[in-house]
């Protein structure tokens, strides 16, 4: 493995982040979300919506991609909270990080969101709000050692046709 070094995405990176988008939801997910509903992620409409938002840049959305030589081996998108329940204005959001499944383990989930706290905290957010299935004990312990805390806050999805249990954190930047 080369070092692992950290760069603004870019449209043409689109379908890398949709290959690892998908793939981690299919190994991170399984016995969490359907398998069925799984097996149906189509990585062509994750390149497509990747394209849009990354050639529709704005002023506090960043994704960063993690690279191993020139193969991208995962991301992290950070912007402005969404309107969830929860989120205070003004406070930012870690919408995504997901590392490859060949990469778990290896350090780059601590580079990337290292990277998503400072570029929230340079877009002068002091407050960052973060969502994931209640029931991903790995990705709940990652946070929790990268300094994210419960807030108390939880969510259930039911837009894919199942329920999705989401707990908030949150951080102080």
């Amino acid at each position: 493995m080369n070092p692992v070094t950290l760069r603004e995405a870019r449209p043409k990176d689109a379908l890398a982040i949709a290959e690892i988008h998908v793939k981690t939801w299919q190994s991170a997910y399984r016995g969490i979300i359907p398998d069925s509903y799984l097996d149906t992620l189509d990585i062509e409409k994750r390149k497509l919506n990747w394209e849009k938002i990354l050639g529709e840049p704005s002023n506090h959305q960043h994704t960063f991609i993690a690279e191993d030589g020139e193969k991208v081996v995962g991301f992290t998108s950070v912007g402005t909270a969404r309107n969830e329940a929860g989120n205070e204005e003004g406070q930012g959001e870690l919408y995504a990080i997901y590392v490859s499944p060949d990469y778990k383990g290896n350090g780059v989930g601590t580079l990337l969101i290292g990277k998503a706290k400072e570029l929230l905290r340079a877009d002068g957010y002091t407050k960052a709000i973060l969502w994931v299935l209640t029931e991903n004990k790995g990705a709940r312990a990652f946070y929790e050692k990268n300094g994210w805390h419960v807030n108390g806050v939880t969510l259930t999805d039911e837009s894919r046709g199942f329920e999705m249990h989401e707990t908030g954190y949150s951080i102080d930047l």
